[in-house]
């Protein structure tokens, strides 16, 4: 049985993307041999390194001019690897790593085999770019270098049915696979039925930046520890806005009942010790610190955004959706968890039940179907 090279690129290794990219060299077997190719300022790194596989920096202002040079190298070096490499085939992980390869299959390697990953929403991500002329440029880049690719894999199907529009991609590539986590056993009891005995532990995690929105948690916290006593925020995660947060919480009044806990490469440990997972983020492609929540069996409460978090809770039947940016609507939905015992211990049955649908096992076998199709140049759909 033939063994096929693939090699993955991406910008980082932080945040989801680094999760992902530890969960995809799972399948490393007879049949698939992947590495994994990493930018790191000038120099490609060939393995995965220093990663934070939950929490990442804010890498959405690739291509400013300032990195031109960067962008350069990046591409010879990309080059390189691909001629001694000789991949049957590549694997790219976020917009950047997209943007490097599909470029080069377009000038250079016109037969190079390229599955492209969309895990955001890239119409949110170009359109807040600073510069009508910037912006506009790099939609018809992109919109003209997906048509490169030989698949497109979306991690929702929303997320999907927006952006095939958006970009006119082929709906014949277009192929959706969700985020998976590791599921707990069946027999598994992890359903949070009590108060914490010395405080009601409310967890968020993410990078502190504009897109995650952790402003409208701390301000919707502001209102519910006025009305409910021995509750604790903790928020872990790092990023730019962390000092105007925390100023945040100093002027709130917060600062004995908000933790800031930084990077944390193992999230399990604070999950276990919470009784609530609050998610506020503006816009997502799907939202995988939600279901690493669920399968710790909390009980959700997201914002409805676009897109990810109503697809992974049913249109709220698995969890609770709020507006986004509502801070009042936050408060009032976390107060019914905190009031409501047999409420928590629902949502957390119905989160554990939710989450066997993103099972781990199944979102790989379903990568590997793929990537072996797309070498074969079978059809995907």
């Amino acid at each position: 049985m033939q063994n096929h090279k693939i090699l993955a690129f991406s910008k980082n290794s932080s945040g989801g993307i680094g999760t992902f990219l530890k969960q995809v060299l799972q399948l490393n077997n007879n049949q698939i041999n992947l590495k994994v190719s990493l930018y790191n300022g000038l120099r490609l790194k060939k393995r995965v390194t220093n990663s934070r596989p939950y929490l990442g920096d804010n890498t959405s202002e690739y291509f400013t001019a300032g990195k031109t040079l960067a962008l350069l190298k990046d591409i010879y070096s990309s080059i390189k690897t691909i001629l001694k490499e000789r991949p049957s085939l590549i694997l790219t992980c976020d917009q950047y790593s997209s943007f490097v390869l599909l470029l080069i299959k377009s000038i250079l390697f016109h037969n190079l085999k390229i599955i492209t990953l969309i895990n955001t929403n890239m119409k949110e991500v170009l359109e807040n770019k600073q510069g009508f002329l910037y912006r506009k440029i790099l939609t018809l880049s992109f919109k003209l270098l997906y048509d490169r690719a030989d698949a497109i894999i979306f991690v929702s199907n929303q997320l999907a049915l927006k952006l095939t529009k958006y970009f006119n991609i082929d709906k014949k590539k277009s192929i959706v696979i969700h985020n998976g986590v590791p599921t707990p056993k069946k027999e598994s009891n992890n359903t949070r039925n009590l108060i914490n005995k010395k405080k009601f532990v409310i967890t968020s995690l993410g990078r502190l930046d504009k897109q995650k929105d952790f402003e409208t948690i701390i301000k919707a916290f502001a209102m519910v520890i006025k009305m409910a006593s021995k509750i604790k925020l903790n928020i872990i995660g790092d990023g730019r806005l962390k000092i105007k947060l925390k100023k945040l919480v100093i002027n709130l009044k917060l600062k004995n009942s908000v933790t800031f806990f930084g990077w944390k490469n193992d999230i399990n440990y604070y999950l276990k010790k919470s009784d609530l997972f609050v998610f506020s983020s503006s816009y997502e492609g799907f939202g995988r610190v939600i279901i690493e929540a669920m399968s710790h069996g909390l009980p959700i409460i997201s914002t409805n955004t676009p897109y990810g978090p109503s697809e992974i809770l049913d249109k709220g039947k698995y969890g609770i959706l709020v507006p986004m940016r509502d801070e009042k609507k936050m408060s009032e939905a976390i107060l019914e968890l905190i009031k409501n015992p047999s409420l928590r211990e629902r949502y957390s049955k119905l989160a554990l039940d939710r989450v066997r649908y993103f099972d781990l096992k199944k979102t790989l076998k379903q990568y590997e179907r793929v990537f072996l199709k797309t070498i074969r140049n079978e059809k995907n759909n």
